[in-house]
């Protein structure tokens, strides 16, 4: 089976000097600072915190008002209870519904939380966990995005003015064409 990703294995990430040299391990940042951390993320937090209070706000607004607490939500939050309390995976006996694997979340949450305590409602208790469930559902696709190599939008350098890089630039201007340089740039020469 191949791999559309070469990665190194780890006993490959070794640097040797020269053929018959002994071969000396490259830095394992394993063991780095937070602050050398912070560096090399600085940039994905930057654009990942704002994202991340954006989906919190939206979820958060209103969050014991509308919409009004219909049956399903209610549902799903007795089933959370009876897990937490009853020690059953349904609050009545000859229930049958979805798989319980939402409400064994709400459930876990509200149980390490106590968020069953802090609401008159219940359903205010499962719709925080929906909250929480959903900050981290953002960092998941997130950092689902950055696996598969999808990129941070960067603003435009001063050392590229196409996407081809065809020219270099001196100036900061954008170039919109690929076949005449924008003021301040010059061609490339084509021989090597």
């Amino acid at each position: 089976m191949t791999s559309t990703l070469n990665r190194p294995r780890a006993a490959d990430t070794t640097v040797s000097n020269s053929p018959g040299a002994p071969v000396v391990p490259t830095k394992d940042l394993r063991g780095a600072k937070p602050a050398s951390w912070l560096r090399r993320h600085g940039a994905g937090l930057a654009w990942l915190l704002p994202v991340l209070a954006i989906a919190a706000v939206v979820q958060a607004f209103n969050m014991d008002g509308s919409p009004q607490r219909i049956d399903d939500e209610g549902t799903y939050t007795a089933q959370a209870w009876a897990i937490q309390n009853l020690g059953e995976i349904a609050h009545y006996t000859y229930w049958y519904d979805h798989p319980p694997v939402g409400w064994l979340q709400i459930s876990a949450y509200t149980a390490l939380t106590g968020a069953f305590s802090r609401y008159d409602v219940a359903v205010l208790a499962a719709r925080e966990a929906m909250l929480f469930f959903t900050i981290v559902s953002v960092v998941l696709v997130w950092l689902l995005g950055r696996k598969l190599g999808l990129s941070r939008p960067r603003p435009p350098s001063r050392a590229s003015c196409s996407p081809c890089r065809r020219w270099p630039c001196s100036s900061t201007a954008r170039c919109t064409s690929t076949t005449s340089p924008p003021p301040g740039c010059s061609p490339r020469s084509s021989s090597p």
